[in-house]
């Protein structure tokens, strides 16, 4: 294909395009685009008045429903029945923790009783060895020249030295 041919199917296409509605009207693409929008805006809104309108009746029904329950007068029993649990409940906590204190002190007794170092206050002592640390309850326990150690009441202590058996 020669050079003139070319230009002259160059110039034919430019022809039919300067021919086309955007050249002869270049604001129509804009001008249908805004038309759109406008159309989608409109049903957007009346999709939302709908939507509203719906929500708004369906909270009426609500309402009605909740108001022909009477809420003020349940809610009053509920009250009252929640104030009758909590006294049950703290008195039934008050009870264990009486019994519980009870069963405490009597246990604290019985330990008192039976803590080797309360014969103390009676007048008694414990002797340990002092390089071993072991109790001293027999003279096998311990050999002239060791260092016991006598505990009285009141965490008082003795040290002594075994001169003799």
């Amino acid at each position: 294909m020669n050079i003139n041919n070319k230009l002259i199917i160059c110039t034919q296409d430019t022809d039919r395009i300067l021919a086309s509605a955007v050249f002869k009207n270049p604001f129509w693409i804009l001008n249908n685009a805004a038309q759109q929008a406008d159309e989608i805006s409109m049903r957007l809104a009346a999709a939302a008045r709908d939507i509203f309108a719906h929500i708004r009746q369906r909270l009426t029904t609500a309402l009605e429903a909740v108001l022909r329950i009477e809420p003020h007068r349940l809610l009053g029993q509920k009250n009252l029945a929640l104030n009758e649990l909590g006294n049950a409940s703290n008195a039934a906590i008050k009870n264990v923790f009486i019994k519980n204190k009870l069963q405490l002190t009597a246990m604290e007794n019985r330990l008192a009783t039976l803590n080797p170092k309360s014969v103390l206050n009676r007048g008694y002592s414990i002797t340990t060895n002092k390089k071993t640390g072991k109790l001293v309850s027999n003279a096998e326990d311990v050999k002239a020249g060791d260092l016991i150690i006598t505990e009285l009441a009141k965490k008082e202590l003795i040290e002594s030295k075994v001169t003799g058996k």
